[in-house]
């Protein structure tokens, strides 16, 4: 925490450019943590990050990829970034979603966690249908996990899609646990 405060505070305000290369320096140190406070140096300037930075964001997902560095990532830093650009968050899905990279499937999942009411369920039914094949457990639980969050906000359109694709049984009953029969 302390190593944190002193990041954001000391970093927390240079060019993007300088804060992404101390993402780099934390990013690559052999401590756990320095990866969390590099995240937290690319939270706290999200609102700062454009299209060209989904590279950056992709390496990151990419290297020393704990499922909670890359979910945090990919719901707070690519959702924001995808929100504003929709032309590169098309491309880049597509390629995220066709890659056999679990991490970058999970990303084009979770990516719109933080999004509430304003997901965009065409692409989000795409992203699943694409990759509920896939018997890895990180993407089953990505796809419940969205489907249940998305419920809160339309349950009548995540029961529509339960009711019309094949989903895992856990997708299912996970995604449904909102949902009032």
């Amino acid at each position: 925490m302390a190593l944190s405060r002193f990041y954001l505070t000391r970093f927390g305000k240079l060019a993007m450019d300088k804060i992404k290369e101390n993402v780099r320096v934390l990013w690559e140190h052999p401590c756990r943590e320095c990866q969390y406070v590099a995240c937290d140096l690319l939270v706290r300037n999200k609102k700062r990050l454009d299209k060209e930075d989904l590279p950056f964001i992709e390496e990151c997902i990419l290297t020393k990829s704990w499922w909670d560095t890359f979910d945090l990532i990919a719901s707070h830093l690519v959702g924001i970034i995808f929100k504003k650009y929709p032309d590169a968050r098309n491309k880049t899905v597509e390629k995220w979603v066709s890659s056999n990279n679990i991490r970058l499937n999970r990303s084009t999942l979770i990516y719109q966690l933080k999004y509430k009411n304003d997901v965009d369920f065409d692409v989000m039914k795409y992203c699943m249908d694409r990759l509920q094949h896939k018997h890895e457990f990180f993407i089953q639980k990505a796809i419940w996990w969205v489907l249940r969050q998305y419920s809160k906000f339309n349950p009548e359109e995540v029961r529509n899609y339960i009711q019309k694709s094949s989903p895992s049984n856990l997708a299912i009953n996970e995604g449904s646990k909102y949902i009032k029969n």
